[in-house]
């Protein structure tokens, strides 16, 4: 009896705690539910695709190996950012309108891959790239100014907050933690204060602070892109 008395005061403090963050998850799910989705965290990654694009071409005519694996990077990012979208991003947006924008940013996604392999065939060989780079680069930008004035409007237009929330939690459980680890420190990589902030704010504050002392200087170290 002793030992219940004292450990009941733990327990009913605990299931208060429980049943607070419970009641703040679904408030906050509800929140979400009522807002607009607010596709900035896209715009971030648009601007990284764009970033490491200019880098592509610019070192395409003399390559050096932190060259090679800065477009590592850049194909496994373009390759899950689309298959994302395709299979996890537009088939929700039909949901709500079926609007040949979705059949057109398929087609163009549809696009892409052969224009990496035009860049990969290049580089086996040992050769220049440049031209290969520049088709790339013409091919992803047109697409992502076609989004961004097309779709992404749709996006914010017709998702709820939440449904954008779960693509995003949805993507993430897609990768191992250490693809994890690398999508954030590449999307974060040179980004300006504004899409740094849009990205970080999806961590926790410990998780910020991991990603700047930790996760950072060990992305840098790899000198990816370096000349």
């Amino acid at each position: 009896m002793r030992v219940l008395k004292r450990v009941l005061p733990f327990a009913l403090f605990a299931a208060v705690i429980a049943g607070l963050s419970v009641f703040r998850r679904v408030r906050l799910r509800a929140k979400r539910t009522e807002q607009h989705a607010d596709p900035a965290f896209m715009y971030a990654m648009h601007a990284a695709f764009r970033r490491d694009l200019d880098r592509l071409v610019s070192q395409a005519h003399a390559p050096s190996q932190h060259t090679l694996d800065g477009w590592d990077v850049l194909r496994r990012q373009l390759e899950s950012h689309h298959r994302g979208e395709d299979e996890d991003l537009w088939p929700v947006l039909r949901e709500h309108v079926n609007t040949p924008v979705i059949d057109d940013m398929e087609h163009e996604h549809a696009m892409v891959p052969p224009a990496l392999d035009a860049v990969q065939r290049a580089i086996d060989g040992n050769g220049s790239f440049d031209a290969q780079a520049r088709e790339l680069q013409r091919l992803v930008v047109e697409h992502l100014d076609h989004e961004e004035r097309t779709a992404l409007p749709l996006v914010a237009a017709y998702l709820s907050a939440q449904e954008w929330h779960d693509w995003l939690v949805k993507e993430r459980s897609r990768h191992q933690p250490k693809e994890r680890v690398e999508f954030l420190s590449w999307v974060l990589d040179d980004a300006d204060e504004d899409n740094a902030e849009t990205v970080l704010r999806e961590l926790p504050p410990p998780g910020r602070v991991v990603y700047r002392r930790v996760l950072a200087p060990r992305y840098r170290r790899r000198q990816l892109w370096a000349a």
